[in-house]
């Protein structure tokens, strides 16, 4: 445990700071008690961890410039601004912050293999500086597969980059023969038609939320994004075309497209139209509302999302599965795959070909209905 003893010489008092710690004994003196716990705390978290211990790290220029705060930091201003897709940026930031908090203060080369594996371990079962107060009561849940894999991907490309532009010839990843976890299976879920009209039933008898039964019909019959969706303007409107122009800063790819309208979602905006406030801008959301500076747009919907499914007595279902259903229906009534996904805006043909998977699930079943034919007396 570590401890800090005041001391005072001619009227100088400093700080000295001690650990005794798994067969440590270190020792450090400072000006001020707030540095010396903060030394305490950073070399008792990397000796916790089984992480390199700071104090006993040759402090050498390479070191001192390159810890691996600062040097994420730097990526974060100088290499993920020019990431294309909307979310890029923040998928970096939002994947950079439990890595720093991690190996913040720790070299860049003296980071190993081990050290990827344990961070890994700690991640996925929400043990260790992972555990958050406010969620004590879950305690022992983690992150997925997918989350890891991305803060993976960070930190290879972090020192990819520090070796081929930033002079760090002989800098090694440590996450190079880790074993990624594996990519999780698509789970999909679709609504049948009677489930998806149970659905809208139920969002246009909430009276608390008017603007629930939109959201869910547009998002079910453009297949879109739900917070595509929820933040859509009134100038993103084309009503002599009956589309939707979704502009790449609202866009998850970064690239713009066009939706077309179905009959029952132009109607809908059309009477929409007709009672909307001219100082909003917002289609369904409060005119209080930036959608271009909110995170996700489609969160203002959660609450009355999941207590009408639950009215309408179906489980398993997100804003997501909107979107699902809606491309599922297309390639079900035969439209093609490349419209379909242009429609939906997939970056490659392959995100769209798992919808076509789902619908020969179906094909399969129904296949089932020519059992026997030949092979078996007709009943009489």
């Amino acid at each position: 445990m570590g401890s800090i003893e005041t001391r005072s010489n001619a009227g100088i008092v400093t700080f000295q700071a001690r650990i005794r710690k798994k067969g440590h004994n270190l020792v450090e003196t400072f000006d001020k008690k707030g540095q010396a716990q903060t030394w305490i705390d950073d070399n008792e978290f990397a000796i916790d961890h089984s992480l390199p211990i700071p104090a006993l790290i040759e402090r050498d220029e390479y070191h001192e410039s390159f810890l691996f705060k600062p040097a994420m930091e730097r990526y974060l201003r100088e290499v993920s601004p020019k990431k294309k897709g909307k979310n890029a940026e923040k998928q970096d930031g939002w994947d950079a912050k439990p890595l720093i908090d991690y190996f913040g203060k720790i070299p860049l080369q003296d980071i190993r293999r081990k050290h990827v594996e344990l961070y890994m371990d700690a991640r996925k079962h929400g043990t260790g500086i992972f555990i958050k107060k406010k969620e004590s009561k879950r305690k022992g849940v983690g992150v997925g597969p997918s989350s890891l894999r991305h803060e993976l991907s960070l930190i290879s490309d972090l020192y990819n980059v520090s070796r081929l532009f930033w002079g760090y010839d002989d800098l090694l990843s440590p996450e190079k023969d880790v074993k990624r976890p594996a990519q999780p299976q698509s789970r999909k879920r679709v609504l049948t038609g009677n489930e998806a009209k149970a659905l809208l039933d139920a969002a246009k008898a909430n009276k608390l939320q008017p603007m629930l039964y939109p959201f869910i019909l547009l998002t079910l019959h453009g297949a879109m994004r739900p917070s595509e969706v929820a933040g859509l303007q009134w100038d993103e409107i084309g009503w002599e075309q009956r589309t939707l122009y979704i502009p790449e800063d609202r866009i998850k790819t970064s690239t713009q497209r066009r939706v077309p309208l179905t009959s029952d979602a132009y109607n809908l905006l059309k009477k929409l139209q007709k009672s909307a406030d001219p100082a909003n801008p917002n289609v369904l959301l409060p005119k209080e509302k930036d959608v271009f500076k909110t995170k996700k747009p489609s969160a203002y919907f959660n609450r009355s999302f999941k207590t009408t499914t639950k009215n309408a007595g179906l489980v398993d279902v997100t804003p997501y599965t909107l979107r699902h259903t809606g491309g599922t229906h297309m390639i079900k009534e035969g439209l093609d795959v490349g419209t379909v996904s242009k429609i939906m805006g997939h970056s490659n043909i392959d995100q769209t070909m798992k919808y076509v998977h789902l619908v020969d699930s179906v094909k399969v079943d129904a296949i089932q209905v020519l059992n026997g034919l030949g092979t078996k007396d007709d009943e009489k």
